[in-house]
């Protein structure tokens, strides 16, 4: 584990026992980010990592309560595409969008029941 390094670690939960007794609570959580330098204020067995969460910058691991580390799954962006299409009328074009899994069209039939031939001419 180096400073720059993006990990998902499995750290112990010091609660009491008996709470996990209930299974409603599990005796690990995982966080996973970008490794940081510690702050001259956190011990040297500490790990500084980052949440991507503008309130909450970053979390301070201690090393004994790590049980497991791992590289963090690569994070990709939803699939985004643009589409023309020639509409009935002569002269007339749609645009096409798929971000992600959600469709839309600029039909006004795609505006009233939210699919229309255009788009599944896309799909």
């Amino acid at each position: 584990m180096n400073v720059g390094d993006v990990v998902t670690i499995r750290v112990r939960d010091t609660r009491n026992p008996a709470v996990f007794a209930t299974g409603v609570v599990r005796q690990f959580n995982e966080y996973s980010g970008k490794i940081l330098p510690n702050p001259k204020w956190v011990a040297q067995d500490a790990i500084t990592l980052s949440t991507g969460i503008s309130e909450f910058p970053f979390r301070i691991i201690e090393r004994e309560r790590i049980i497991g580390l791992g590289e963090a799954a690569p994070v990709t962006a939803p699939r985004s595409d643009t589409f023309i299409v020639q509409g009935s009328k002569p002269g007339s074009t749609y645009t096409v969008t798929r971000d992600g899994s959600h469709w839309s069209c600029t039909c006004v039939g795609f505006g009233f029941r939210k699919d229309c031939k255009h788009v599944r001419e896309c799909k």
